[in-house]
């Protein structure tokens, strides 16, 4: 049904732990004035609908059951479509986005993908697993590699990420633009830099050249995937090599098609 849209945080106030108390404000003080992001509550609602459920020591869960019309006609209501009402989405993604997947070829299955981190793993273990690494993700694309090996290294590490990018959600890289610096300190450290991809090198040059100026004791690198051309590149291979691609535009496992599909299991090529 229609849903009531009012400010998340007065809402819950400053304390998350007394919902009893937000509802009963929310009966009974809201103001058209007031309403602010889209935090949506049943249209119906009152304290008597609240339902506590445990959470945590000190804290509380609760639900809304919603058959008392305790909002009242003051309470502005959301003209945001909802999907259970059958509205069309919005913020769908380009057409191109979607018809991309289907005239892609897949070039590895999860269960190959799951096994080239297997691999990468034992690999890594056997070079650094004594000397208590700083790993480094690059984002955007090594938040799902970092990920996925962090899970099979059981040896102390540390993890930070830099933001680098040369392609910003386009098919074609451009100059290297850097959006974000490690926090930790690389000074006398040993440093693991986890990237999607390797393909002409200079988003990871980029990175462990930074890494070897901050005065890192040694800088290693990892991609699940290496990109096979003949174009010169600024860093030859990596460290670490999960899997072999052709010289197509790849997608899948942390690597994007104008932003979307990174969360794909598998990869795929167009």
């Amino acid at each position: 049904g229609s849903r009531t849209s009012i400010n998340e945080a007065e809402f819950f106030g400053c304390d998350r732990r007394q919902p009893q108390k937000a509802v009963e404000r929310a009966g009974s003080a809201w103001s058209p004035a007031r309403l602010g992001s889209p935090f949506s509550l049943p249209a119906s609602f009152s304290s008597d609908t609240v339902e506590r459920m445990p959470l945590r020591p000190g804290g509380a869960r609760f639900r809304f059951r919603g058959l008392a019309e305790a909002a009242g006609p003051a309470v502005k209501r959301s003209a945001t479509p909802s999907i259970r009402d059958g509205a069309a989405v919005q913020n769908a993604p380009p057409p191109e986005v979607v018809s991309a997947l289907s005239k892609a070829d897949r070039l590895y299955s999860p269960a190959e993908v799951e096994a080239a981190f297997d691999s990468m793993a034992s690999a890594i273990s056997l070079v650094v697993a004594e000397r208590a690494p700083l790993v480094l993700a690059v984002m955007t694309g090594g938040l799902i590699p970092a990920g996925k090996l962090l899970a099979r290294l059981t040896f102390p590490l540390e993890l930070d990420y830099v933001h680098v990018t040369r392609y910003r959600g386009e098919l074609e890289g451009r100059d290297v633009e850097w959006r974000g610096y490690p926090s930790a300190s690389i000074a006398g450290r040993v440093v693991l830099v986890v990237d999607d991809i390797l393909d002409e090198g200079f988003t990871l040059a980029a990175v462990i050249e930074h890494c070897r100026g901050e005065g890192a004791s040694a800088v290693f690198s990892a991609v699940l995937v290496d990109k096979q051309h003949e174009r010169a590149r600024r860093v030859p291979e990596a460290d670490f090599t999960g899997l072999r691609v052709p010289d197509r535009y790849v997608f899948g496992s942390g690597m994007d098609y104008r932003g979307y599909y990174r969360n794909l299991p598998g990869i795929y090529a167009v």
